[in-house]
């Protein structure tokens, strides 16, 4: 009996320790499971955590690019006579399509001009502001700018604002008498009789448009003696003219094609920053100066634009040659283009006519053709909606 109850009683014990082990057994897998499942879940959970970070920073670098493209449109929008982004965005309003070449239609009009002696020497200088197509006549003969030195001086004195802001509120007055003799000894230019009134302050601001909109020459000097002579040879050197002599020298000669860089960095704002590039073309763009191109060019078409005139005077004070030229930006709806035309002759009628028939044919060549391309109609047809 004894032994019967010590047997049942080691028999419990086995069960209760065999018990126990299955239990401890039991509850080993269930927290090995539990584990392997919070980690599963924290693993999934991290992974779909960090595709939602880097959905997120990739929205971000997303939208910060299209804010990147988007800015330079918002800015000519703003800034209407520049476009730096022509080649770089083509979702912009510009006909990208090229013209087939009419060189030949302006050659065979300045070989009649000369044969009827209404002209010696005619430069000309094209280029589509929208592909880079370009085309010259003469284009490296060399002429004396004149007035439109007055550009690069232009370009001087808003690159020193830059870093000198209220440089153009400054205030400088002109004397008169003294700038009117220094005129005289500058064989360079014409003569238009000055705007400016004796004795009077004026702005840096208000002499530049006085120099550029009425072609004033003692406004041109006052703003010199600013900005000095050093500094304006050291931004036509930054514009690549390596012979960058004193802009009142009378060596100081250029041809069309040299010329077409000062237009072109200002449209394409690539030496002075978009601001100022665009409020010199929008100074330019108010030029006085009734004929040549501008008689060309419908009324509703804006262009920029800067004339020049330089007579060499015999010892008997009579014009033994002229000089005029006339440059432009013509902002052709979707096409716009560059335009330089130089001249030599001894009628200044007859030059001014020459230099309008030119920029007729022009014009009237790149309207045809653009309106027969079908991309640069849809263009047309967007600005209309």
């Amino acid at each position: 009996m004894q032994k019967t109850q010590a047997s049942n009683t080691t028999q419990n014990s086995f069960t209760k320790k065999k018990n126990s082990r299955l239990f401890y057994y039991v509850l080993v897998i269930v927290l090995i499971l539990a584990l392997g499942f919070i980690l599963g879940w924290y693993v999934d959970f991290s992974e779909k955590k960090a595709r939602i970070v880097r959905q997120y920073k990739k929205t971000l670098i997303e939208k910060s690019e299209e804010q990147k493209l988007m800015a330079p449109l918002k800015d000519t929008m703003i800034m209407p006579f520049i476009n730096p982004i022509a080649f770089l965005y083509p979702q912009t309003n510009l006909c990208f399509d090229e013209l087939e070449n009419f060189k030949p239609k302006v050659q065979n009009y300045i070989a009649k001009a000369i044969t009827d002696k209404s002209i010696d020497i005619v430069s000309v200088y094209f280029r589509d502001l929208t592909n880079g197509f370009w085309f010259g006549i003469n284009e490296r003969e060399k002429f004396s700018p004149a007035s439109l030195n007055k550009v690069p001086v232009l370009i001087a004195v808003l690159k020193k604002a830059e870093t000198n802001p209220s440089l153009l509120k400054e205030k400088i007055q002109y004397l008169g008498s003294e700038t009117e003799n220094r005129l005289k000894q500058k064989p360079w230019v014409s003569m238009p009789r000055t705007k400016l009134k004796q004795l009077k302050y004026y702005t840096v601001e208000e002499l530049l448009d006085y120099m550029i909109i009425h072609s004033d020459n003692d406004a041109t000097l006052l703003l010199l003696d600013r900005i000095t002579d050093e500094y304006m040879r050291l931004v036509k050197k930054d514009l690549g003219f390596i012979d960058a002599t004193d802009l009142a020298s009378e060596s100081n000669y250029i041809s069309v094609k040299a010329y077409s860089t000062f237009l072109r960095v200002l449209y394409n704002a690539s030496y002075l920053n978009k601001k100022y590039s665009n409020l010199a073309l929008e100074i330019l763009s108010e030029s006085d100066y009734p004929f040549g191109i501008r008689a060309a060019i419908p009324d509703e078409i804006q262009i920029s634009h800067k004339y020049g005139e330089r007579d060499h005077i015999t010892e008997a004070d009579e014009v033994q040659i002229r000089q005029l030229h006339h440059v432009a930006i013509v902002y052709y709806a979707g096409k716009p283009f560059l335009l330089n035309i130089m001249t030599k002759g001894s009628n200044r009628e007859k030059l001014q006519k020459v230099i309008k028939d030119i920029a007729e044919i022009v014009y009237q060549e790149v309207d045809t053709q653009v309106k027969q391309m079908p991309t640069c109609a849809l263009e047309r047809d967007k600005e209309k909606e």
